[in-house]
């Protein structure tokens, strides 16, 4: 025989933990905000939403979703893979390193990574021999 307290505890959803996506741009959302130094209120009045949300969206227990995510880059003024970075992930910010990554894609696609290794190798070691040596 069924309880009433065994057919209320039926009735009740149970949300679903959190996948990890929506954990890691929750993560970066909060980065963003953070880095801009604004609260979530602040965040939610500006793009129109529930505080909330933010919050569930940063705990990532709600999806952000892709109409809000471009909503959340024009707002940051950030590209969309801004939301997916996580700490394997290298961030580049200087124009010249990008510069950089590109010619090694480059070289990459000409399969010449080893080439580039080795002449990467002998620079730096050059640069090394001409430092000058610190004398106590």
């Amino acid at each position: 025989m069924e309880t009433f307290l065994s057919l209320n505890m039926a009735k009740k959803k149970t949300s679903a933990p959190p996948k990890d996506i929506d954990i890691l741009i929750g993560k970066n959302l909060k980065r963003l905000r953070k880095k801009l130094d604004i609260s979530q209120k602040q965040v939610g009045e500006a793009m129109g939403i529930e505080r909330q949300r933010v919050s569930g969206i940063e705990n990532g227990h709600i999806p952000m979703g892709k109409e809000l995510m471009e909503r959340f880059c024009k707002a940051f003024n950030v590209e969309p893979y801004e939301f997916y970075i996580n700490e394997k992930t290298p961030i580049i910010t200087d124009k010249r390193e990008h510069f950089h990554l590109q010619k090694y894609r480059r070289v990459e696609e000409l399969g010449m990574v080893e080439e580039l290794d080795d002449m990467t190798d002998f620079l730096i070691n050059r640069a090394l021999e001409k430092k000058p040596s610190k004398k106590k």
